[in-house]
């Protein structure tokens, strides 16, 4: 797991503020608010854009990657990151862009998080990795869409809102095998890494800081202090207090990146559940479930792999059937292969443990 890149606001920024605008890259702008251009700097892995709303003054965007500033290759994964030191390496790694030296510093009550990204790699054998990208395509996930146009490429996409570019919250799920290939990187060619990606825009970020204590009510909180007791090396990545933390400490921590893959990947996908064959799966309905309730599970399986096209019970009584597969461990959708479950705390474990160690 890893904190990936995230984009930071800063309102009402005087064009001034730049110390010259000798190294910025114009552009023209038909936006209806920033209507009087943009202006775009890059230094190294940090993009600033300045969308101006007048001649005099616009908002900039800062898009960074904060553990790559600050750990550089390392990926200190057990480490959180705090607005404090944010400010300080903007200010370190932009010396001399504007005309004060400690511009974020002295702007930092004016910053707001704006996006997110946070991920995990998935790395098992190459055939495995094919038929799970191939099965996600069947997942339903409630209150959001899939969009499968990038399938091809090795690109699934579920969105919430009317359209994938709008939406305050995209699940991404791509084969990472492919796009290392392309950067030339030697990749074993029996194995196969699948990375599952969440962008969070501002309104929903904004959202779930500003209902914390839902966020502590769930099981994923739970399960997350379970993992740092365990393990006394990694037991100050726990320490986060949702409640008297800001927005950036309390949505750049790891417990909640941890708690928002935790939601996707296992209680929205069920992706910790075997994933099996439809004959193995209905064999094992048979062999465990009542006479009088076999054939009802087996019905619900042909159901939502799109066998049958009806099924008449109301939507409660398929929840139901659902959970009722789940509970024998298994995935209620079939594969063409078995596919071994995800344990996204072992996966995490791991991460965690290897960064520490480093």
């Amino acid at each position: 797991m890893a904190k990936d890149k995230m984009v930071l606001l800063l309102k009402d920024v005087w064009v001034n503020d730049i110390r010259e605008l000798r190294g910025w890259k114009y552009l023209k702008s038909s936006h209806r608010i920033y209507k009087h251009g943009i202006l775009i700097y890059h230094k190294d892995e940090i993009f600033l854009k300045l969308m101006k709303y007048s001649p005099q003054k616009g908002d900039l965007y800062i898009d960074f990657n904060p553990a790559k500033i600050k750990y550089g290759e390392i990926d200190s994964l057990n480490m959180d990151i705090f607005y404090g030191e944010i400010c300080m390496l903007l200010d370190r790694e932009l010396r001399g862009i504007f005309r004060c030296d400690t511009f974020f510093e002295t702007n930092k009550n004016k910053l707001n998080m704006f996006k997110g990204e946070i991920y995990i790699d998935i790395t098992i054998n190459k055939e495995e990795s094919e038929a799970l990208f191939r099965f996600i395509r069947k997942i339903d996930i409630p209150r959001m869409k899939i969009n499968l146009k990038y399938m091809g490429s090795g690109t699934i996409y579920f969105y919430g809102g009317n359209n994938l570019s709008s939406s305050n919250i995209v699940f991404k799920i791509y084969k990472k095998h492919e796009e290392l290939k392309t950067k030339r990187y030697h990749i074993n060619s029996s194995v196969g890494i699948i990375r599952f990606e969440l962008v969070l825009k501002r309104r929903k970020l904004l959202y779930d800081y500003k209902n914390a204590e839902r966020l502590k009510r769930k099981k994923s909180y739970q399960v997350f202090h379970d993992i740092a007791e365990e393990h006394e090396d990694i037991k100050n990545i726990a320490n986060i207090d949702y409640e008297t933390s800001g927005d950036f400490e309390t949505l750049s921590s790891t417990l909640y990146q941890f708690q928002k893959l935790y939601e996707f990947i296992v209680q929205k996908c069920n992706l910790n559940k075997i994933i099996t064959t439809r004959d193995i799966l209905i064999d094992t309905i048979i062999s465990r479930t009542p006479p009088t309730l076999c054939k009802k599970l087996c019905n619900y399986v042909k159901y939502v792999n799109g066998e049958n096209t009806t099924m008449n019970v109301s939507k409660k009584t398929l929840s139901r059937y659902k959970e009722m597969i789940l509970d024998l461990g298994y995935h209620y959708l079939y594969s063409d292969i078995e596919i071994q479950p995800l344990h996204l705390e072992e996966l995490f474990f791991k991460h965690l443990y290897y960064s520490s160690a480093a």
